[in-house]
């Protein structure tokens, strides 16, 4: 006959481990969700925001972008310029002071402060794929080398060197070569080595030879024209990406693209907007703008239908003006 084995069932017991297994797995699904990349919208670059006095980045896709939230910065910026492909900006502090800053961590952005020759610049360009950027006021020009270590001057030219006031400038990719526009629409090409002279015109952009806007409107480069019809006062910029200029005229509210290969000339509408204060993304086929009216505007040539003028939400331009 069959006994008592003794064997006792024990409810609490097995109820116990029960939950420490369940415990157990939520731990291990937690570290699992943890090691999962986050979904973040994509940054396009960044931006400098006159009336926030800041830098923000530009979140999200061209028709859905905005701004996003302000750098972590010491100061604010009365007025900044950005570097395209780096995480360099140099501007005005609110003191009056020249302050680079670089936030290639976001989170931890750096400051320092530089002491120009001349003074506050005026204006600030970069070099597309090279640490410099030079300095531009009535009084003359420096370059400025090292910006995201330790800045250093790479050369001057006061204005009675360069034979008359700097008003706009460019740079080479590598920051060898510099466009100088003077108050009297000669534009001289300065470097490490010397001045020389580089013709007449309103603007001037390397893409990545030198190219000029003369003074009735065409495009010239080498002594030769790549297209006409272009307005006298437009700005010309490059964009990150595309074989070409882009000149953005105030005066009759329009953007041009022009293929430095063939001379192909794109016009877009800006729907009366007056473009002001180009700055080249670090996304190829963008290009941000501002207008008095509309705040942050981008030219996207990122599709292949023809180009178009999306909104930057959060940006008010009118301040910036």
């Amino acid at each position: 006959m069959f006994g008592d084995t003794g064997e006792v069932d024990h409810p609490i017991g097995v109820v116990s481990t029960n939950l420490m297994r369940i415990a157990l797995m939520l731990v291990m699904a937690s570290f699992a969700a943890a090691a999962q990349p986050r979904m973040l919208a994509p940054v396009a670059g960044y931006v400098f925001d006159g009336s926030a006095g800041s830098i923000r980045a530009v979140v999200g896709v061209p028709g859905a972008a905005s701004a996003g939230d302000r750098l972590p910065l010491n100061d604010s910026f009365s007025t900044a310029f950005l570097h395209p492909a780096l995480a360099v900006a140099v501007g005005m502090g609110k003191d009056g002071s020249v302050v680079v800053a670089n936030w290639a961590d976001p989170a931890h952005p750096r400051q320092a402060v530089l002491t120009p020759r001349f003074g506050a610049p005026d204006r600030i360009v970069f070099a597309a794929n090279a640490d410099k950027a030079m300095l531009i006021s009535a009084s003359g020009v420096e370059l400025w080398s090292a910006l995201t270590s330790d800045p250093v001057v790479l050369y001057f030219y006061t204005s009675a060197a360069l034979g008359g006031s700097p008003g706009k400038a460019a740079l080479s990719s590598d920051g060898a070569l510099a466009a100088i526009v003077l108050d009297s629409s000669r534009i001289v090409e300065t470097s490490s080595d010397g001045l020389r002279q580089a013709g007449e015109g309103r603007s001037a952009v390397y893409a990545p030879g030198l190219f000029i806007l003369t003074t009735d409107g065409a495009l010239s480069t080498g002594g030769n024209t790549l297209a006409s019809g272009l307005e006298s006062d437009a700005e010309l910029t490059v964009m990150t990406g595309y074989n070409g200029v882009v000149a953005l005229s105030r005066q009759s509210g329009r953007l041009s693209l022009i293929d430095v290969y063939t001379g192909q000339l794109t016009s877009v509408d800006c729907g009366g907007c007056q473009p002001a204060r180009p700055q080249t993304l670090a996304t190829p086929g963008l290009l941000y703008f501002e207008d008095a009216e509309r705040g942050g505007l981008l030219l996207d040539s990122t599709v292949a239908a023809r180009p178009r003028i999306v909104p930057l939400a959060g940006i008010d331009g009118r301040r910036n003006q």
